[in-house]
């Protein structure tokens, strides 16, 4: 008996030392875990600099978005003024994506454009979290202001977000796509529904 307790309790100890480990890699960022927290911590401080917080200020979203892609940078922007620039379109479509998802449900950009291109709806890409990767890309760029939110928790800056866009909540209702028409919303999907 005396030597089953003493394997349970070596076991336990040596579960707790690898599971602090495993925090402590976490919170240094040698372990990096999208999902959890803003992406903004795990960027370099180059990538850094190539982010731009429109802090509410955001008043003429195409050229504001042209001048920043141009600088190859990527625009952090909060639900509402999003949608409150978008009353000003005739017809714009929204595609919230996360980078390197590799999901059938999770369509390309090029897909997503084509598509908005024939309905005849200008597309805005919104990255859900900010990671290295988007700052590769060749089309414009929108992701969610955080700090607008006051938290780095992502579920909450998610759902924060869009209930700002849409009014409606992630839990009431899954999508990917909104479609805008002068800033109304017209219609939210999936990419699945846009595949039928």
């Amino acid at each position: 008996m005396h030597r089953v307790t003493k394997r349970i309790t070596y076991a336990t100890a040596v579960a707790i030392a690898l599971l602090a480990t495993v925090v402590c890699l976490c919170l240094t960022g040698y372990i990096r875990v999208y999902g959890i927290r803003s992406g903004y911590a795990y960027l370099s401080r180059e990538e850094r600099a190539r982010i731009v917080f429109s802090r509410n200020k955001l008043r003429d979203l195409d050229r504001t978005l042209d001048r920043v892609h141009r600088e190859k940078k990527i625009l952090c922007v909060n639900g509402a003024e999003l949608r409150a620039t978008l009353a000003s379109k005739p017809k714009a479509l929204v595609y919230l994506f996360t980078e390197g998802c590799t999901s059938s449900n999770c369509l390309p950009l090029s897909t997503i454009g084509a598509y908005a291109h024939k309905i005849g709806a200008e597309p805005y890409y919104v990255a859900i979290d900010l990671m290295p990767g988007l700052l590769r890309r060749t089309e414009p760029i929108l992701s969610i202001d955080y700090t607008h939110y006051g938290t780095k928790w992502h579920d909450s800056f998610y759902e924060a977000f869009v209930k700002d866009l849409t009014g409606r909540s992630t839990n009431e209702e899954h999508f990917s796509l909104v479609l805008f028409e002068r800033g109304r919303i017209v219609r939210t999907f999936t990419t699945e529904e846009l595949l039928q």
